[in-house]
């Protein structure tokens, strides 16, 4: 692209920006909803040679159309998505807008409270370093609108990730333990708050430093493509948006995906060594605090289905290749679980979330030696199939530097999830 295609392309940008700005500002409930102090705007490059598709997630809005022969132009259509910097400190609805031609004529608009698809793909809103290159400078809007949009100053690690310090310390450890009934006691009747978590071996150091660990597993390594021939890879792109989160939280975290990759080192061709390689991971200062703590995402598909051997609701657990295919069940998968030393010693310590259909039945699975494992499940029993906005509202409760506390987190995710629509989602904790 000429120095030429490059200002043009620029001047476009910015007199879309301009248009977007008073769209929304002749809107008071969409500037509301829209216009923190952390905004941005981002164009979306489009794909050549194929209609591209934009779907909003959780909602029926869709648009659909072919690129202009006449793009280069500037007469062909320009996505711009309205949203927070990568690691904002708030939880905010997104915007997608569609402007068409010299006019910037505007032909698609959206408020999208959680996700968004181009052509199957997410559109990577946690990932600063895809998103830089999209970024319309605001800044110059700044005489215009007498206010300040600078462009946002992010430290970058290697792989692109936010490197900025913490935006909220992490979740209080004894604010929800495993192992309570209906009335918030445990199976002994007391109120387990009231009992401090064990260390490794049965006495109270609490003296150390607090060790945070996060650790998103993927089970799914193999990706499903679309029929333009793009990769769609919900969970495990899900799984590292709620690792970014985490980390602004200021958990250490650690991610692994099925036939790819471990927490620590691969290969993690089967389950077990996937869980090999989490045990692995866990530092030896793990067991020095009684504040330590130890969170592990695990998103899976979950089937009872004719294609899985077991009989029971399992897990399917597929490799990047393909060719190494698994169906961990919910007692099986508790038990590697509880052989990881560090697991077994502190359950207390440790917080499990699940993602997959019939999540709810880990519960019914767990041992009794592992009954005091912080449970959170996507579905309330074994039968019910989960909502992929459970993630999205994952991923705002743990944006919002409101939510402090375990128990505040969970029922933010519910009121999340019934503010989408969705009757009596009844996410589970325990």
């Amino acid at each position: 692209m000429g120095a030429f295609a490059i200002h043009r392309e620029a001047w476009i940008d910015r007199r879309a920006a301009r248009r977007i700005w008073a769209m929304v500002a002749r809107d008071p409930a969409l500037a509301e909803t829209v216009l923190p102090e952390d905004t941005n705007i981002y164009r979306v490059p489009l794909p050549e040679r194929v209609a591209v598709t934009i779907e909003i997630e959780d909602t029926d809005a869709r648009f659909a159309f072919r690129r202009s022969i006449f793009e280069g132009l500037g007469f062909g259509h320009r996505v711009y998505i309205v949203d927070s910097a990568p690691g904002a400190l708030f939880s905010k609805e997104t915007l997608v807008v569609v402007l068409r031609g010299w006019g910037l004529a505007q032909v698609f608009r959206a408020v999208a409270p959680g996700g968004i698809a181009i052509n199957g793909e997410p559109f990577p809103l946690l990932h600063a370093f895809r998103l830089m290159p999209m970024l319309v400078h605001v800044s110059a809007l700044s005489r215009d609108l007498g206010q300040t949009f600078a462009p946002p100053d992010l430290a970058l690690d290697a792989a692109g990730e936010v490197t900025a310090g913490p935006f909220a310390g992490p979740f209080p450890e004894d604010d929800v333990t495993g192992g309570e009934d209906e009335d918030g006691d445990d199976e002994n009747g007391d109120d387990p708050r009231d009992t401090p978590p064990p260390d490794a071996f049965g006495e109270e150091i609490g003296t150390g430093t607090p060790t945070y660990l996060f650790y998103g597993i993927c089970f799914q390594g193999k990706s499903k493509v679309d029929r333009f021939g793009i990769r769609a890879d919900f969970l495990w792109d899900q799984t590292l948006a709620i690792a970014t989160a985490f980390r602004r939280r200021g958990y250490r975290t650690r991610t692994g995906l099925a036939g790819h990759h471990g927490p620590s080192t691969p290969p993690t061709d089967t389950f077990n060594m996937m869980m090999l390689s989490l045990e692995r991971d866990i530092p030896v200062t793990y067991c020095n605090s009684t504040r330590d703590q130890m969170v592990i995402l695990i998103a899976a598909h979950g089937y009872g289905g004719k294609y899985n051997p077991t009989n029971k609701v399992a897990l399917k657990y597929q490799t990047v290749s393909g060719r190494t295919l698994e169906w961990i069940t919910h007692a099986a998968f508790w038990q590697r679980l509880q052989q990881i030393g560090a697991i077994r010693r502190n359950p207390a310590k440790v917080r499990l979330i699940f993602y997959s259909c019939r999540s709810g039945g880990l519960f019914a699975a767990r041992p009794a030696a592992l009954r005091k494992v912080g449970l959170f499940t996507s579905t309330a029993d074994g039968k019910t199939l989960c909502y992929a906005s459970f993630f999205s509202c994952l991923r705002d409760g743990l944006r919002n530097p409101r939510v402090r506390t375990w128990k505040k987190l969970f029922s933010e995710v519910a009121r999340c999830l019934r503010a989408m629509g969705r009757p009596n989602p009844r996410p589970r904790n325990g």
